[in-house]
């Protein structure tokens, strides 16, 4: 069976999806999330010139910085 690596913008929005309710319990728990928020930043704007591969590489580095945040 063929599979398709390839970065497609859907892919992208259910990753921005995941990546938003990791953030929010991040957040709620009194985690510091400004890395991650940088990353996601820098991710959406990738996305938004369609640069989906850049946009993947983004989001996983706030998802890395999410799991790396310290607490407040």
């Amino acid at each position: 069976m063929f599979n398709n690596p390839a970065v497609t913008k859907e892919k992208l929005l259910q990753r921005f999806s995941d990546l938003k309710i990791q953030y929010q319990e991040k957040k709620a728990q009194g985690y510091n999330i400004s890395e991650a928020e940088n990353f996601a930043r820098k991710a959406k704007e990738a996305s938004d010139r369609k640069d989906y591969k850049r946009a993947k590489e983004f989001l996983d580095k706030a998802f890395e910085a999410l799991e790396m945040a310290k607490f407040l």
